[in-house]
C-alpha cells in the first residue's frame, strides 16, 4: 500500500479502475511475496515510529473505506501472494476471485504489529471468528483451496481464465439494478457494523426503490418477457 497524499494503493499490491459506470475489478498479487503490501522501506520510513505509523494507517484505512463505500459491486481479481495490505484491499471489496496460484496470509505477528480495527473486523464477517484467529495468530500463509473453504474466496478459476471469468461476472452484475445493489450493500454494511445509514436511512431507500424508475421498468420487462434495461434511478 502507498502512504502517498493521493491515497491510492501501489499497483504493486491493487490497481482499480471504472468502466461503464461500475467498477472493474480488482488485481492482487505476483508471484513474489513482495506483494504483500509492506517492504523494509517502508518500516524504515513510513512506518518508523508511532506516529508515522499512525499517519499510515489513516491514509490506507481512507483508502479502503473509499473502496468498500463504492455504490457498485466490487471484485478483487488475485493472482499469486495476497498479503497483508493486498490482503486488506482484497478484504475490503464485496467479492474476491482467485486463481490456483493465489496465496493469502497476514503477517502482523511476525512483525511485532497489529492489523487494523476495520480490516480485522472484515476478516472476522467473512472467514469467522474462528478462522481469523488461526490467521491472525499464526500469520501462516493460507493456499487457496483452503481460503476458499473458510469462504475467503467466492470464486476459484484456472490462471488462463481467472481475468476473463472475473470480467464476465462483473459485466452480468451491470446489466442488473444499481439500485438494488447500492441497497443490498448497505444493509450488510449496516449488519456488520460497517455503514453509517441507521435503521430509517435503508427503510427510506426501500421506498424510494419502490418509486424508482428502474423498479417500474423491471416489472414492464417482466410481464413483457423481455432483459430489462436498467438506468440507476
Amino acid at each position: 500500500m502507498s502512504a502517498s497524499p493521493s491515497a491510492a494503493p501501489s499497483r504493486r499490491s491493487c490497481s482499480t479502475g471504472r468502466r461503464s459506470g461500475t467498477r472493474s475489478p480488482s488485481r492482487c498479487g505476483r508471484r513474489s511475496p513482495r506483494s504483500s503490501g509492506s517492504s523494509r522501506p517502508k518500516f524504515e520510513h513510513v512506518r518508523s515510529d508511532r506516529a508515522t505509523a499512525r499517519h499510515y494507517s489513516r491514509v490506507v484505512e481512507a483508502a479502503d473505506r473509499a473502496l468498500a463505500a463504492f455504490p457498485r459491486p466490487t471484485i478483487a481479481m488475485i493472482h499469486g501472494f495476497c498479503v497483508g495490505g493486498g490482503l486488506e484491499v482484497a478484504l475490503a471489496c464485496d467479492l474476491r476471485f482467485a486463481d490456483r496460484a493465489a496465496t493469502f496470509g497476514i503477517t502482523a505477528s511476525q512483525l511485532g504489529i497489529i492489523y487494523g480495527l476495520t480490516s480485522t473486523r472484515r476478516l472476522a464477517s467473512i472467514v469467522g471468528p474462528s478462522h481469523a484467529r488461526d490467521i491472525l495468530f499464526s500469520g501462516r500463509l493460507v493456499g487457496v483451496e483452503e481460503a476458499r473453504a473458510m469462504g475467503l474466496v467466492n470464486m476459484l478459476c484456472e490462471p488462463d481464465a481467472l481475468e476473463a471469468q472475473t470480467r464476465a461476472y462483473a459485466r452480468s452484475l451491470a446489466e442488473l439494478a444499481p439500485l438494488s445493489q447500492r441497497g443490498a450493500k448497505l444493509m450488510l454494511q449496516h449488519l456488520l457494523g460497517e455503514g453509517e445509514m441507521t435503521e430509517s436511512d435503508l427503510l427510506a431507500f426501500i421506498d424510494q426503490a419502490y418509486d424508482s424508475e428502474d423498479y417500474r421498468e423491471g416489472v414492464r420487462a417482466f410481464l413483457e418477457k423481455r432483459r430489462p434495461r436498467f438506468r440507476g434511478r
